[in-house]
């Protein structure tokens, strides 16, 4: 059974995995339950000629990678079909979500970090992957990495891509509220010995708007 995701976990995978792309596969429909998704699942290799689906979002560099990097897959493998879906990110979370529900989407699936707690919480919507272990060489990526897309006992994904983040200080807004240097981690919190977000309203409230958008992803990273 998977456990509840905790704010910890949250911020951890958010400021880890930052805008990180998984590919997930997809096995069973979603109210299938763990055991008998797996139990539906062959890992062997098929004979014959092999069809193939794999769904994604993005823009038109995406679009023309991934292509590019299935023709020469199809070319490595001629006797595997590979057949794209693939659109820009508006709306593309709702019709995502309705093939997972109906278990009909594509075999090979680009996913956010978090539909594998929102839509595969139990495991009974993307596959355990370690299943095709002789396949998948685990290795390429850091253990970090791996273990945050595994939920409910089960390696659901695979990081495509790994980001980070970073914040950009505007210190006109600070000199402000009377700060002349870059902000401390000490002043970062909003619990003591940090100053509160009352305190920085109080130091600076034309320019709260701006800068209460800028600093909640901070205030928010706190234990």
């Amino acid at each position: 059974m998977s456990k509840p995701i905790t704010r910890h976990q949250f911020l951890k995978a958010a400021s880890a995995a930052g805008a990180a792309g998984l590919l997930a596969a997809c096995g069973g429909s979603g109210t299938s339950t763990t055991a008998a998704s797996s139990a539906a699942v062959s890992t062997k290799p098929a004979d014959g000629e092999v069809s193939l689906s794999m769904s994604w979002w993005g823009g038109e560099s995406r679009h023309e990678a991934y292509q590019k990097a299935i023709a020469a897959f199809m070319e490595e493998n001629p006797s595997i079909t590979v057949s794209p879906t693939f659109a820009a990110w508006s709306g593309w979370e709702n019709t995502m979500s309705t093939k997972f529900v109906g278990g009909v989407a594509e075999d090979v699936c680009q996913i956010n970090w978090n539909w594998m707690y929102k839509y595969s919480g139990q495991g009974q919507v993307f596959t355990d992957l370690r299943e095709y272990s002789d396949y998948i060489d685990f290795s390429q990526w850091d253990q970090s990495a791996i273990d945050l897309c595994f939920v409910a006992d089960s390696q659901q994904a695979v990081p495509t891509s790994m980001t980070g983040r970073i914040f950009y200080w505007n210190m006109t807004t600070f000199r402000k509220a009377g700060l002349e240097d870059y902000p401390s981690p000490a002043l970062l919190t909003p619990r003591p010995p940090g100053p509160s977000i009352r305190w920085w309203r109080s130091r600076m409230p034309e320019s709260w708007i701006s800068a209460h958008s800028s600093w909640t992803p901070c205030l928010k990273m706190t234990p």
